[in-house]
């Protein structure tokens, strides 16, 4: 009998949470999809009007399947992933204690979609040394519920988990929040020093180009430079 009742509770464990898993992770899909629609209302957008101010400058979406998707534009790149796991808030998590997740803790549970930040030149060659930073992460639950983290201003979005649901007009404000954040920060000349030496493998794998492992100073090379809080 002790047996029977432990199996029947592994039992209704497995479907109470492998049906919160697939739940969340259909809903985190669509949001991504929901992300790739806003971003191509963008790149429509941007680009009608680059056509008048400057058409030398890119703007180019590249979808690379069904859990990324690249947004170029000017010097920048963001990176849009889905993460294929589900998370579940940290104990300790200040989340953990509102009401709406009390109410019921499978709510706790989210997708993530994480966003990095590249230099468009490091993905146009291809130069695999380059550094890219972390963003921004929404985090959404089955319901449709997100928060969001993320550097500075992006950290402080979205933050009221039992109150703000994904909107087409929500995930826009967050992407032109990211694109305005990553647009504001530039690239710094590196010490001379650094780039004192060079290997031919360096030289030949860059096409000739100057070799310098590249990145904005926000946390791509100096993590505890003004810029990476």
């Amino acid at each position: 009998m002790s047996r029977q009742l432990t199996q029947q509770q592994i039992l209704d464990l497995i479907t109470r949470k492998g049906a919160v898993n697939v739940d969340v992770f259909e809903k985190s899909k669509a949001v991504f999809g929901d992300i790739k629609v806003v971003l191509m209302e963008l790149e429509k957008n941007i680009k009608r009007n680059m056509r008048d101010a400057d058409p030398r400058i890119p703007v180019e979406l590249d979808d690379k399947g069904r859990l990324e998707v690249h947004f170029k534009f000017a010097n920048d790149v963001l990176v849009f992933l889905m993460h294929t796991n589900i998370f579940t808030l940290d104990a300790s998590h200040p989340l953990m204690k509102s009401t709406y997740v009390k109410e019921d803790p499978m709510r706790a549970f989210c997708g993530m979609i994480y966003v990095y930040n590249f230099l468009y030149e490091s993905v146009k060659y291809n130069r695999r040394d380059d550094y890219g930073i972390l963003v921004a992460r929404l985090f959404v639950n089955r319901e449709g519920h997100f928060f969001v983290e993320g550097k500075r201003k992006i950290g402080v979005m979205y933050n009221n988990f039992s109150e703000d649901i994904v909107t087409p007009d929500k995930l826009t404000h967050w992407v032109e929040a990211l694109m305005h954040f990553v647009l504001e920060i530039d690239m710094k000349i590196p010490a001379f020093g650094d780039m004192e030496q060079a290997t031919l493998q360096n030289i030949i794998d860059s096409s000739s180009q100057t070799t310098i492992i590249s990145g904005k100073r926000f946390g791509f090379i100096l993590p505890s430079a003004d810029e990476e809080s």
